[in-house]
């Protein structure tokens, strides 16, 4: 437990280049040119910015000798949970701007799927906390995903998303299938604060 008035500092897992500059003492150009040579690894949010995984930047660190906090260090081992999202939208534009909206302190890890092959390709190969279903573009049953063989504490929260709240949508939530129905409205920074609550819990 961490002493009165002195707050545990938490390690993100993924980090911008602006972030790794800071932490390295390098510039942004620096490090951008890192990740364009191959030499410090990052990988793209929807919106096309580069973000540098804890475990990436632990190996740079060591095998270039700049030094760390401890807590980053002492973080080395992955999350059992990371804290990821999977966005199952058709509306390109505005799972972007979800997405930006999400990974703007570079602690979430956003991806994005629009077909059942690729959703179910990602929730093989990743783990992620949070599936967000947008029901307009019935592409995907969240009943689907809610089936696939979870081992213990695998599964992740399922969200669903819709334009209009019907019975429909509500029966998804009585039946356990989503644990909550956002409704997609122009309020951007309100439908991420709701995924954002599922992730803190």
């Amino acid at each position: 437990m961490a002493p009165r008035g002195h707050r545990r500092r938490d390690v993100p897992t993924f980090f911008t280049t602006h972030q790794v500059a800071g932490l390295l003492g390098v510039s942004i150009t620096t490090v951008v040119n890192w990740t364009r040579q191959g030499r410090l690894k990052s990988q793209r949010t929807p919106g096309g910015h580069r973000r540098i995984a804890l475990q990436e930047l632990l190996r740079f660190a060591r095998e270039h000798d700049y030094p760390l906090p401890p807590e980053f260090v002492a973080s080395a081992a992955p999350a059992a949970r990371p804290p990821g999202v999977l966005l199952v939208h058709r509306q390109r534009d505005f799972a972007q701007l979800v997405a930006e909206f999400l990974t703007l302190d570079g602690t979430i890890e956003v991806l994005a799927a629009t077909d059942p092959v690729k959703v179910g390709f990602l929730l093989g190969r990743r783990r992620v906390r949070v599936v967000v279903v947008h029901l307009d573009d019935g592409e995907i049953d969240p009943h689907a995903i809610a089936r696939l063989p979870w081992g213990e504490d695998e599964r992740p929260v399922i969200l669903a998303s819709t334009t209009l709240r019907t019975h429909d949508t509500d029966r998804l939530v009585e039946e356990g299938v989503v644990a909550e129905v956002i409704e997609q409205t122009a309020d951007v920074d309100a439908y991420v604060s709701r995924i954002r609550r599922r992730l803190e819990r």
